[in-house]
């Protein structure tokens, strides 16, 4: 009995979550040899630690005020600011959030910049959409990075990596132009 049953659902194939459906993103975030800090959306951040053992931001179980009992004072202003940054038009507004958390990658949900369709949970998904419906894809910040700064991972998500888009923002505001005397 106990054959058969694995015989139809094989102990590989079960679980919580499957790793072959961002294999790419997985074995990408697995080549950091120094611990990161990854924030990104939460359809994806949840398995990083588990698969990666890597920390992220915040998580799809850590943002139920439910289940987390600093969920006002530590979890939902970064889930504001995330949301805030990642539906944004300026660059400004990534730049600051990623200084200001010290994120070290970015996961970027294709589907976001290119058709504004992201899972989020309830209020996000509706705040998201009222701040991108008048906006095309291409025009949120996201969507303006160069791809020299961008990893790519699977067919869902890529990865920036932060902290050398910011090195270049930083060399160029810090640029001495030439004097004009």
């Amino acid at each position: 009995l106990i054959f058969a049953t694995f015989h139809i659902k094989s102990p590989k194939n079960i679980g919580l979550y499957g790793y072959d459906n961002h294999r790419g993103l997985y074995e990408k975030i697995n080549t950091f040899i120094e611990p990161v800090l990854i924030a990104g959306p939460p359809a994806i951040t949840s398995q990083i630690p588990t698969f990666c053992r890597q920390s992220v931001l915040f998580s799809d179980e850590a943002v139920h005020g439910i289940y987390f009992t600093n969920y006002y004072d530590y979890v939902k202003p970064r889930v504001d600011a995330f949301v805030n940054a990642y539906s944004s038009r300026e660059k400004e507004d990534l730049v600051s959030f990623i200084k200001q958390y010290k994120i070290d990658y970015l996961i970027l949900d294709k589907g976001f910049t290119s058709s504004k369709n992201m899972w989020f949970y309830q209020p996000y998904a509706k705040i998201l959409k009222q701040r991108t419906k008048d906006i095309g894809g291409s025009e949120l910040a996201l969507s303006q990075i160069s791809e020299e700064f961008i990893i790519e991972a699977d067919w869902q998500y890529d990865l920036l990596d932060c902290n050398k888009w910011i090195f270049s923002i930083d060399s160029l505001s810090n640029s001495v132009s030439p004097s004009l005397h």
